[in-house]
């Protein structure tokens, strides 16, 4: 297994929630919403130890390149790989293509996908649950981070917990849409519901044989995108334009992808869980670790945040 993770940090996000503040030409994880420096610079910076992690590569929409090589080039960040697509096409496109890059630098990599309009201020805190996931990881399970909830919020995917299997692991019984108000208090007194983060540490190799058996047409698509890129300065983009028949031309969400794998549920299409494995409940693993960081995306106070691994069959 990879001595060192890859982190992919997706930008591709229109930020149109905080609008006008966010706006399409320039949204949320380029502004300093909560300190000096942008959501951007902050998640690239919690990755910046070089003897954990290779520099970051960042799939972003080619409108805002220039913005986002000057802002990783600000907060010193290592050269970056910054991935231009054409047409944002939601979270597995992405991962797939991030996932095809750093296998093709190391057949064992590991890569760790973050949204890149997070906040979490203990940055610490961030990588020790990172470090309590790589044993799940290095073992072939697909690791998530679910965040403890502390509130019955109703605006985030959920992910139910299964039975212990030993140290930090866990089986993931269930992926839930956003609840309703009754449902969420139901699962906050449970106490085995977390929140999804939509932050994953994924071996390149698992995650790619899962998209061949559940999204075969993504797939198809970003390997044919990638194999078409062109380098433009210090930019790799991605060419969708090469002609394929419909059925390889890569969707823009991934409820059909979760549809297609059978699982009882699909969580929201920004959050990116519909690639984890698991046809039936009960039939995936997590990983899961009790590690803390105080996230302002989610919750004035700090929730314990959980790392959920579905390994694959």
């Amino acid at each position: 297994m990879s001595a060192k993770i890859f982190p992919v940090i997706l930008s591709g996000g229109s930020g149109s929630r905080l609008w006008p503040l966010s706006r399409e030409s320039y949204p949320k994880q380029l502004l300093p919403l909560m300190g000096a420096r942008t959501m951007l610079q902050e998640t690239a910076l919690r990755v910046a130890d070089p003897a954990r992690f290779h520099p970051v590569t960042v799939v972003a929409n080619a409108e805002h390149r220039f913005v986002i090589a000057e802002q990783l080039r600000e907060a010193g960040a290592r050269p970056p790989t910054i991935v231009l697509e054409p047409m944002a096409r939601n979270t597995a496109p992405a991962v797939a293509t991030a996932a095809l890059i750093a296998e093709g630098q190391d057949p064992e990599a590991l890569i760790l996908v973050m949204p890149a309009d997070h906040v979490i201020p203990d940055a610490a805190a961030f990588n020790a649950a990172v470090d309590a996931g790589l044993p799940a990881a290095a073992a072939g399970a697909l690791v998530l981070f679910g965040i403890q909830p502390d509130s019955p919020a109703t605006g985030y995917g959920y992910i139910q917990g299964g039975e212990a299997l030993g140290g930090a692991a866990r089986t993931v019984s269930a992926f839930v849409e956003k609840p309703d108000q009754a449902t969420a208090e139901g699962y906050l007194a449970r106490g085995d519901y977390y929140w999804n983060s939509g932050i994953f540490l994924l071996p390149a190799r698992a995650v790619l044989a899962e998209m061949e058996a559940h999204a075969p047409g993504v797939l198809a698509a970003a390997r044919a995108a990638l194999a078409a890129a062109s380098r433009d300065l210090d930019f790799l983009r991605l060419d969708f334009r090469t002609p394929s028949p419909p059925a390889l031309r890569s969707p823009s969400t991934t409820r059909s992808w979760s549809a297609r794998s059978g699982r009882p549920s699909s969580p929201p299409p920004s959050s990116g869980a519909t690639w984890a494995p698991g046809a039936r409940s009960g039939s995936s693993r997590i990983a899961t670790a009790t590690r803390t960081w105080r996230s302002a995306t989610r919750s004035p106070r700090t929730p314990a945040a959980r790392t959920c691994a579905a390994r694959v069959r």
